[in-house]
């Protein structure tokens, strides 16, 4: 991920995103390929810095376009990303439930995705370093102000992941819920994650993003409390319900102010050209 700063000032954020998220999308399909455990480990580490870079350059170009702007747009962005989850796993459910291959899933999606990527990427900035500014170093420590930040991301994504990844086992063997009303726990947190992403900027407009933050603290404190002392499924699915209410901003948020706080890759939107 700390290369993604070089990668944007070599190329430009156009070319460096194309280039990452071409290859974001073609590693989506080597899982499926894997003969055994440690060629599965190698496609997954790729498939993780792949993803994980292409995300420091597109979340670099909306703090830049949010600045352009001078509103808050991040909270939205991110709600793209979630309803791109909702989607993604929806096709999963159904290529797996009609017996589809992984292979032809996953070779598929992807040819689909880098098609629309590289067409897409015509709209995004292009983002070039201003006359004689040095090239980011390729590792750095991020300044302090950025410590208390990425804390506060670290919590918002650690509620977050353990949510995701959780949530259905836990119905499944706290609440004894059947694997089908288990599943409802992830809708129901996905579901309201999507729409406060989506109408979190309007929040941050009227509330101011501290305020917005320390609220959706509150909510998704009170949202896990209620799963942990929930012994039946509704009131721990309404808890996890919450709980993507109160998350949903944030990591966006967290994005924005470091984006702001220290040089970062969008540095250059000094001198970028639409």
């Amino acid at each position: 991920m700390p290369l993604a700063g070089r990668l944007m000032h070599r190329f430009g954020s156009r070319t460096a995103l194309r280039l990452l998220l071409g290859l974001f999308c073609v590693v989506l399909s080597l899982p499926a390929l894997a003969p055994g455990l440690p060629w599965l480990c190698v496609a997954l580490l790729l498939f993780g810095a792949s993803a994980g870079t292409a995300d420091v350059v597109m979340n670099a170009l909306g703090v830049a376009v949010e600045e352009g702007k001078g509103k808050s747009i991040m909270s939205g962005l991110h709600g793209m990303w979630s309803l791109g989850a909702l989607v993604g796993a929806g096709i999963g459910v159904l290529a797996a439930h009609s017996g589809l291959d992984a292979r032809i899933h996953l070779g598929a999606i992807s040819a689909l995705l880098v098609a629309v990527g590289f067409v897409v990427c015509a709209w995004v900035p292009d983002v070039h370093p201003a006359a004689g500014e040095e090239a980011p170093p390729r590792f750095a420590l991020p300044p302090r102000a950025a410590w208390a930040i990425g804390a506060i991301g670290f919590c918002g994504t650690f509620a977050e992941g353990g949510a995701t990844d959780w949530c259905a086992v836990y119905l499944r063997d706290v609440t004894h819920a059947s694997a089908a009303t288990a599943a409802l726990a992830y809708t129901a947190f996905a579901a309201t994650m999507v729409t406060a992403r989506l109408l979190g900027d309007l929040a941050v407009r009227r509330l101011g993003p501290v305020t917005t933050l320390r609220a959706g603290g509150l909510v998704a404190a009170a949202g896990g409390t209620l799963v942990v002392l929930s012994h039946s499924p509704a009131p721990a699915i309404g808890g996890f319900a919450l709980m993507g209410v109160g998350v949903s901003t944030v990591v966006p948020l967290c994005f924005a102010a470091a984006g702001r706080a220290g040089p970062v890759p969008s540095q250059a939107s000094r001198a970028w050209r639409p």
